[in-house]
């Protein structure tokens, strides 16, 4: 049986890999030439409630809570001592949230010790256990009595105020320089709602849910006070917006969509008027309803929408729910007043020492065509990898222990290295920004993603799974630091002022919006998830996890057209597909370029030799200087030395 076959099994191989589940057939199901048909195989039976195998059971406390910790997070009612967390779908965001309950419970883990002791047996040999002191409702306040008096007594109807986050200074500083239109920092949450909807029961449920959270009634003020400040009003109306286009053929339904979406993200926010979000409601069909739900990044980062969207659908199938609220968000900015930044200094100085310029983005010249200047300001391309792509990366990441967010940023690590030429990379991440040690932290409601610099160093003699895993040990030791504001950072490294550290930017968004759970709390259907936004870097790569990957790069039109950014996807694609076939290979021996571009430059069947420099110009810059005659030698050298 399957629990004999594993415990055979887990004596022979490494723990990743050892199956986890098994299924007996009488035969494997043939296609008509013979071969096996994958796609006539059964589903492994994965069911949460499938009995722990012999030996898989929790055997002390510290494994029982942990089992019951990981469970809750993975969403199963039964994890093994010895199965796989990578196995079972943990990654980085649900490794901070196991962190965060077993903090809570009085047991201290740090994310690095569920990436190097990924079973439930081996952690609880590692973890400590600690008495957790009681701790205040909410922490001092971080604003002055004199000052916080004033504003109370302020017309508005404010009922708080307190100083910005790092994060949030920064974005108020972009934001103020941006060109008007241009849609930074404008986040946008679609989603259909399919069923009979009530639309004045909805729009009371939002207003229930904006008056439970001080977030969604915050504005920032900054030209009356010697310093930025955000502030909570008691009272706000919220924009809604209603169209019926049922009328209409879905095609052109689609293209109002698109220009209603255009018009919305440029007509932007006043950041010292309250509430920064307004909706919209876009009748479709009888059964049909586009919710437009648009939203500052200011005071709410991508964390937030699932939790306040099911908060929201709950509220429209039970006004009276009774939850209790999270904690504020101000208690976390009087958390960041309270934290030694000199442990940060060091660690980052020490990262980023000899690091004097960010990474070219030499993949410009790639495209000869104008830039959109008429057009948008940003704009961009989405490519959708396949399921046999999207799953083999999936099994690389359980097989080696590793995240798909490290894969990807192994990818685009490897391609800056193939398009700057250099060795030595850098580009920003989004990380939470969520201190485990913070209580509640997981539920409360504001803007804590933050963008930091990853440096990373490209050895194309080294073993690509290796490489990997070292580029992962990056990622989680700067978790301690996550909190560190980028303006401070980039004051620690040997970039020269006025220049940034990066300018490209790696958002893993591993906090998809779950269509079923909202289903179960509002009992409609709930589809077409997805959230648009844009952020202030030439180039902005998005990674959208689920069955299917989809990749979504954001481009500034003044740099980069649509043809180069989509050249740039296929690019990245080709390398992850490289990555999957030959994970034990060098780095070096990874290809970049896909087939059809390959049999361009290896082949003077399809065109003349002028043709070919749009094509090698972004991976060999000085190939314009060639004449006809040196490109056919350079051409003659490509194909005779196997070069890439």
């Amino acid at each position: 049986d399957g629990a004999t076959l594993r415990r055979w099994l887990q004596e022979r191989l490494p723990d990743p890999m050892v199956p986890s589940a098994f299924v007996f057939l009488d035969t494997l199901p043939l296609s008509a030439n013979g071969k096996i048909d994958r796609k006539s195989l059964p589903a492994p039976p994965l069911e949460n409630n499938e009995p722990l195998a012999e030996g898989e059971a929790p055997r002390n406390a510290i494994e029982q809570l942990l089992s019951r910790l990981v469970g809750e997070v993975l969403g199963r009612d039964r994890v093994g001592v010895h199965e796989d967390l990578f196995t079972l779908g943990m990654d980085s965001i649900l490794i901070m949230q196991v962190v965060v309950r077993a903090r809570q419970a009085g047991v201290r883990l740090d994310p690095a010790q569920l990436f190097r002791y990924a079973t439930i047996a081996a952690l609880a040999t590692v973890v400590d256990t600690i008495t957790l002191a009681p701790e205040a409702t909410h922490l001092p306040h971080p604003l002055d009595p004199a000052v916080l008096t004033s504003l109370l007594a302020d017309e508005r109807g404010i009922v708080d105020a307190y100083p910005l986050s790092p994060v949030q200074e920064g974005m108020l500083f972009h934001d103020r320089t941006a060109a008007p239109g241009s849609g930074v920092y404008i986040e946008q949450a679609l989603c259909r709602l399919t069923g009979n909807l009530d639309v004045k029961a909805f729009e009371s449920a939002w207003r229930l849910l904006v008056a439970r959270h001080p977030a969604l009634r915050t504005a920032i003020q900054w030209e009356e006070t010697d310093t930025s400040l955000q502030v909570v009003v008691r009272d706000v109306d919220i924009e809604w917006t209603q169209f019926d286009w049922s009328g209409e053929l879905p095609t052109e339904q689609q293209a109002k969509l698109d220009e209603f979406l255009r018009d919305d993200r440029a007509k932007g926010f006043v950041l010292s008027w309250a509430p920064l979000m307004r909706l919209a409601l876009i009748r479709l069909s009888d059964e049909v309803t586009q919710l437009v739900w648009t939203v500052h990044h200011i005071v709410l980062d991508g964390w937030c929408l699932p939790l306040l969207l099911e908060e929201v659908l709950a509220l429209y199938q039970n006004p009276l729910l009774d939850r209790s609220a999270p904690r504020p968000y101000r208690d976390y900015v009087a958390w960041l007043k309270t934290r030694d930044l000199s442990r940060a200094e060091a660690y980052w100085r020490r990262q980023l020492r000899g690091f004097s310029s960010p990474t070219p983005l030499g993949f410009e010249p790639l495209s000869r065509t104008a830039p959109e200047t008429t057009g948008p300001a940003a704009a961009e391309s989405e490519l959708r990898l396949s399921k046999a792509l999207s799953e083999a990366l999936r099994n690389l990441a359980r097989l080696h222990q590793l995240t798909l967010n490290t894969i990807l940023q192994g990818g685009w690590s490897l391609l800056l290295n193939r398009y700057s030429g250099q060795s030595d990379v850098m580009f920003g991440v989004a990380v939470s920004g969520r201190p485990p040690e913070l209580a509640g932290v997981e539920t409360m409601i504001g803007m804590f993603i933050n963008a930091l610099p990853l440096r990373v160093f490209v050895d194309e003699d080294a073993e690509l799974v290796a490489w990997l895993r070292a580029v992962q040990e990056r990622q989680v030791a700067m978790r301690e630091h996550e909190f560190s504001p980028l303006v401070q950072v980039q004051s620690w490294s040997d970039v020269a002022r006025g220049q940034p550290l990066f300018e490209s930017l790696l958002v893993f968004q591993n906090t998809p919006l779950d269509s079923s759970t909202l289903e179960r709390a509002a009992r409609l259907g709930v589809d077409g998830i997805r959230v648009l936004g844009q952020t202030n870097y030439p180039l902005t790569l998005t990674v959208i996890p689920g069955r299917v990957l989809t990749l979504s790069l954001g481009y500034d039109c003044a740099r980069f057209d649509r043809t180069t950014s989509e050249r740039i996807l296929g690019h990245l694609a080709t390398l992850l597909v490289e990555m999957v076939s030959g994970p034990e290979r060098r780095i070096a021996e990874l290809d970049l370029l896909p087939e059809h571009e390959r049999s361009i430059v290896l082949s003077h069947q399809a065109g003349p030799p002028a043709e070919f420099a749009d094509l090698l110009d972004g991976l060999y810059p000085d190939v314009d200087e060639l004449s006809d005659e040196e490109l056919d030698d350079f051409l003659e050298r490509l194909r005779t030395e196997g070069e890439d």
